[in-house]
């Protein structure tokens, strides 16, 4: 349970935010980029009104994610996968975007060489978060070597957007970013959330011994790289206190300074607050900021153990436990459920079965719901934008194919007849659902699920009629 003090709570979602709303400030002169779109379906899904045993239909439409390959590298066998989803709230312009948008990465990787694969093209996407619509695409370096055999790209994988909300007129500007984990290459990427297009090469990796900052000699529409950071995974980025958090699961969560990408701090087991960490694995993260306050919260993958990091205060606080041998990843933050807030844990499972936890922040009491298998990523509808009233809880089963759907309390609805009927959205080949939901996030009203599923990835979007 929580071994620091209670604090007053300024919700500061984690939806790492950043967007633009017109066509200049987002970097794109005349239509749109062309994504492929599926028919919009009605979709009967198992839940209405928080009751149990109800229906109501749902609004689908998807999204095929825009390829970027060179037309000398086209037909090499390759899988798409779609990972992260993040909303950008930042409006340049009033009235063309009011929602703000929202951010995918995908990465296709070329598995005709062997293992480990080839990560053979890289996209950063935009779409309005108010219809769902394509935007358009940032495509990332791509590098060769020996021709397409050996090309590379500098994937992109996690994603934490920076947003000045300071910022009012539109054009580029330093701190309208886009931060991606290239977890391969030990590398962290900073676009400027404004370019389109292809990006131009990069420096060559390095690997210093300590996180180095790189911010000359960049293509445009990069502002910043760093290098030698071990296995990037997850980004969230406080603007609000100048903080980018970077999680590595073998051991590190990297605190930099987001304006001009400094090490800050490398909270480890090395530190004096390592005993409270134990065996440090931190996977997802998401976290609570406003003036004074810079909470982080992340889960070990190897043991479930959760913990709160204060940024400003460099301490760390162990909040409850998820249950080892279930390989943790998930995590999302309720701020306004419990006294301290409440926290939701989605663990794949391994020697234990998969499911999703709930944690009182103040007490470190948990609950537990047996889910199927691998779920990955949880999201929670903290401003009830799904059903008013009600701040359910989703998230992605990889493994079990769907995504399961939570009361605020963590367990789920109960509509009898077997697994299937415990998921508002599963798998049901005719009807295009996402078949192995990697992300899962609730952005104004609408349900938003990125699939991996190999040779039929892309972006799911339900909206409620």
């Amino acid at each position: 349970m929580r071994t620091t003090p209670n604090r007053v709570r300024r919700s500061a979602r984690r939806l790492g935010v950043a967007a633009a709303t017109g066509a200049l400030a987002f970097g794109i002169a005349g239509p749109a980029s062309a994504a492929t779109e599926g028919p919009e379906t009605t979709y009967v899904g198992t839940i209405a009104g928080g009751a149990d045993g109800t229906r109501e239909s749902y609004t689908h439409k998807k999204h095929t994610i825009p390829t970027q390959f060179d037309s000398a590298c086209s037909a090499r066998g390759e899988d798409e996968w779609g990972y992260q989803i993040r909303h950008s709230t930042y409006n340049a312009n009033t009235g063309s975007r009011p929602n703000g948008v929202v951010w995918t990465t995908s990465t296709w990787h070329d598995f005709t060489h062997g293992m480990p694969p080839i990560a053979a093209s890289s996209t950063l996407n935009a779409w309005d978060a108010s219809n769902g619509n394509h935007l358009k695409s940032i495509k990332v370096p791509i590098y060769y070597n020996n021709g397409c055999k050996d090309a590379k790209v500098a994937a992109a994988f996690g994603l934490g957007v920076e947003d000045d909300t300071t910022l009012t007129a539109p054009g580029e500007t330093a701190r309208h970013r886009l931060w991606t984990s290239s977890t391969r290459d030990d590398r962290i990427v900073v676009y400027n959330a404004n370019a389109s297009g292809q990006i131009g090469a990069l420096p060559a990796v390095t690997t210093p011994s300590t996180p180095t900052a790189i911010t000359t000699g960049l293509p445009t529409g990069v502002v910043g790289v760093i290098d030698g950071v071990q296995h990037p995974r997850d980004i969230l980025v406080d603007t609000a206190n100048n903080l980018a958090y970077v999680s590595d699961p073998w051991g590190k969560l990297y605190v930099f300074n987001s304006t001009n990408f400094s090490l800050v701090t490398i909270v480890s087991a090395a530190k004096p607050y390592g005993a409270t960490l134990g065996n440090f694995e931190p996977m997802s993260l998401d976290g609570d900021f406003g003036t004074g306050q810079s909470l982080v919260y992340t889960v070990n993958l190897n043991d479930g153990k959760v913990f709160e990091y204060d940024g400003l205060a460099d301490s760390v606080a162990h909040i409850g436990d998820a249950g080892s041998g279930r390989k943790a990843s998930g995590i999302a933050l309720n701020p306004n459920r419990g006294t301290d807030g409440t926290v939701y844990i989605a663990s794949q499972g391994g020697s234990n079965p998969a499911r999703v936890t709930t944690i009182d922040i103040s007490s470190g009491t948990a609950t537990h719901q047996p889910m199927g298998a691998a779920q990955l990523n949880v999201d929670v509808d903290v401003n009830q934008e799904i059903t008013p009233g009600t701040s359910r809880v989703y998230s992605a089963g990889f493994g079990g194919q769907g995504v399961p759907i939570m009361k605020p309390d963590g367990t789920a609805y109960d509509f009898g007849g077997g697994a299937p009927n415990q998921y508002l959205l599963w798998t049901n080949t005719s009807s295009g659902i996402a078949r192995q939901p990697n992300d899962v996030r609730i952005i104004k009203g609408k349900i938003w699920v990125i699939d991996r599923q190999s040779n039929d990835a892309g972006l799911h979007i339900y909206t409620k009629p």
